[in-house]
């Protein structure tokens, strides 16, 4: 169980198949647990993925949860988007990555290029930090929100290069050459984003905190499919916890945020 958020975990054999699945290193769920013991870290939710952010083996996004090779978070070859990485529109080995990753960690600081929210973006960074650290502390842009730390909530959801990630558990550095999307992003010139206006109108936010990463994924969702049906929209957002609207609402407004969106294309043809 979740210290912070109280979520109910995945028992150790889920969590073995998804390290295995994600990592592509670890084959059978027997090996997976004798990496991480062999790692002194014990094959338990959340250790698992403190385990892979301290081996510095690659980003997870919150779409490697998802059990089909479709939808937010997997490309058009059904990769998962948070697996291999992509890099110029291909797909790397996992065995290069895990070398360039740990050559960027051992490094005291890594120079970042990226554009966030429409801005070209170039500072040093310590390599090790998350990309939610470098939004909320270093950016200081605080709409991206900090829930479980281990990419349950779904709070701290950026969209990354067109596709939903936890931010919580990218490295920073992982963003070099990326386009970046936060909440702060949606609204132009002081005009509300449909998504933002359909969630007001159909009272799709109470206390609000998770409310940015469910935006966001939404954002991932309509850039993907502009007319998705009710259990894609479900599927979408299956990774992002809200406590307050039973998510009907949620729903309500994503399917008249999806038609304002092609409202809004078809009238700028």
């Amino acid at each position: 169980m979740c210290p912070i958020c109280g979520i109910l975990s995945r028992n150790d054999e889920d969590v073995s198949r998804q390290i295995s699945s994600t990592m592509g290193t670890l084959g059978s769920n027997s090996s997976a647990e004798a990496w991480l013991v062999s790692q002194g870290v014990s094959n338990r939710w959340p250790g698992d993925v403190q385990a892979i952010r301290s081996q510095a083996l690659g980003q997870v996004s919150f779409a490697t949860r998802e059990q089909g090779s479709e939808g937010p978070g997997f490309d058009s070859g059904g990769n998962r988007f948070g697996a291999a990485g992509c890099q110029g529109g291909r797909i790397e080995s996992r065995r290069y990555q895990r070398r360039r990753w740990f050559a960027i960690m051992k490094k005291s600081s890594y120079h970042l290029r990226f554009t966030l929210n429409g801005e070209e973006k170039s500072l040093d960074i310590d390599p090790g930090i998350s990309v939610l650290k470098l939004i909320r502390d270093i950016l200081d842009l605080k709409g991206t929100k900090e829930g479980c730390g281990i990419g349950e909530c779904g709070a701290c959801t950026v969209v990354v290069d067109g596709k939903a990630v936890n931010a919580c558990l990218m490295f920073a550095a992982q963003l070099d050459g990326r386009d970046v999307l936060t909440v702060e992003g949606l609204s132009k010139d002081d005009v509300l984003h449909p998504i933002q206006q359909s969630f007001i109108e159909h009272h799709a936010v109470q206390c609000g905190f998770c409310t940015p990463g469910i935006l966001m994924s939404t954002r991932a969702l309509l850039e993907e499919n502009p007319k998705p049906e009710r259990n894609e929209i479900v599927k979408a957002i299956s990774g992002n916890l809200c406590r307050c609207t039973g998510y009907q609402s949620i729903i309500a407004g994503i399917e008249d945020a999806a038609e304002r969106c092609r409202e809004n294309e078809n009238s700028n043809k």
